[in-house]
């Protein structure tokens, strides 16, 4: 990712409402000046940039034993179906033997998942604790409100903020390490009211202070805007990356690609299918028939590769998910804008928090049961 500012209104840019990529500190240091110290918070970064590493490795692996299943699965299938087509000369034996014995392999991955499965828990940890500290970060602004308040006071009160912050950044961490799997099964099937809440007290903004203009602001850039310009990234039907970073392209631009390529397959199997039965009637050669009969299937086959492709990556149901969370955030971002009500925009801050979760646990459901399966 090239180094962008925060305040790039061009394309999304991942992770600056954190203040992570270059620029970003500089940013919030000159447009919120009074409450810099609260959007700035190194040791959450360092922690994020950790979990945010793991978690990355840990999917490619993920993609790549299911892309090497369905690749291989497919493989072995075509050789089996082309046979009939193939020379009948001895050398052809150790290639139909090689292709067999990848088909073999392929199972290994293939049913029940069991080399991917424990990077698949590895990588949905990861994601989930960059997740709740990105919630911890921004509930703090939210639920914290006197605290926010007092930090702002003189440089003693910012430094008292800082260091508590700190011991209850470490704390919150602390009680995730070495139970990350019992909180990753509480997250996915509890209900959403037992988990939504990192930050259990809560005290109010004072309706009077000078801080609430830019904990508004600040809130409305990094947050409002910064988690609908991501839902509307993952909404785009194209995208700007090479072929080969195929996986970093937008949710939708995936979809589009790979359903649009299965269903050309299967139209064509279809049509060679239509000329096998045209066959019945104009008495077509043995060998264009067995060719005709083998290119069908082989098709199919390609485009049951891909749809297998698209349904382990979880396309579907994750552009459901990011179309409603965008519906959603902007509907509370409009209502936000039009309003000057502390109170209002406090719940409307409140309201936007509680659907971050439903949308993490949503992902984190979806993608716990998404398996690449050729069957």
């Amino acid at each position: 990712m090239c180094p962008t500012s925060v305040n790039d209104e061009e394309e999304h840019v991942f992770n600056d409402d954190l203040l992570i990529n270059e620029g970003d500190l500089e940013w919030a240091h000159r447009n919120y000046p009074r409450i810099a110290h609260i959007l700035d918070h190194p040791a959450l970064r360092v922690e994020f940039a950790k979990f945010e590493r793991l978690a990355s490795e840990a999917k490619q692996r993920v993609r790549f034993y299911g892309f090497v299943a369905v690749d291989a699965s497919a493989v072995a299938l075509l050789a089996l179906v082309t046979r009939p087509i193939w020379p009948h000369a001895s050398w052809t034996r150790w290639p139909a033997g090689i292709l067999e014995l990848g088909g073999l392999f392929a199972a290994l991955f293939a049913i029940g998942g069991l080399w991917s499965g424990k990077w698949k828990r590895r990588w949905l940890r990861n994601r989930l604790m960059t997740e709740r500290l990105r919630q911890w970060h921004f509930q703090r602004i939210v639920r914290c409100g006197s605290e926010v308040e007092s930090s702002c006071t003189g440089r003693a009160a910012m430094e008292s903020f800082k260091q508590q912050r700190d011991l209850q950044l470490n704390h919150f961490i602390g009680e995730y390490k070495g139970h990350s799997d019992n909180e990753l099964e509480s997250v996915i099937r509890d209900p959403l009211e037992s988990i939504a809440w990192l930050q259990e007290t809560s005290s109010s903004y004072d309706p009077k202070s000078n801080t609430t203009h830019e904990v508004f602001g600040a809130y409305e850039r990094l947050r409002f805007r910064h988690q609908y310009g991501f839902a509307t990234y993952k909404l785009k039907a194209e995208s700007d990356e090479p072929f080969w970073k195929f996986l970093q392209w937008p949710a939708k631009a995936q979809l589009v690609l790979l359903s649009g390529l299965s269903s050309t397959f299967f139209t064509i199997a279809l049509i060679l299918s239509a000329l096998l039965i045209c066959g019945d009637f104009f008495a077509y050669s043995e060998n264009l028939e067995v060719y005709l009969r083998t290119a069908a299937i082989a098709v199919a086959i390609l485009g049951a590769a891909l749809r297998t492709i698209q349904d382990g990556l979880g396309l579907d149901a994750d552009i459901e998910r990011y179309r409603e969370y965008r519906e959603k955030i902007g509907r509370l971002y409009d209502r936000f804008k039009n309003t000057n009500d502390t109170d209002h925009r406090l719940r409307l801050m409140t309201d936007l928090e509680y659907a971050s979760v439903d949308e993490m646990q949503d992902f984190l459901r979806a993608h716990y049961k998404a398996r690449f399966v050729l069957a």
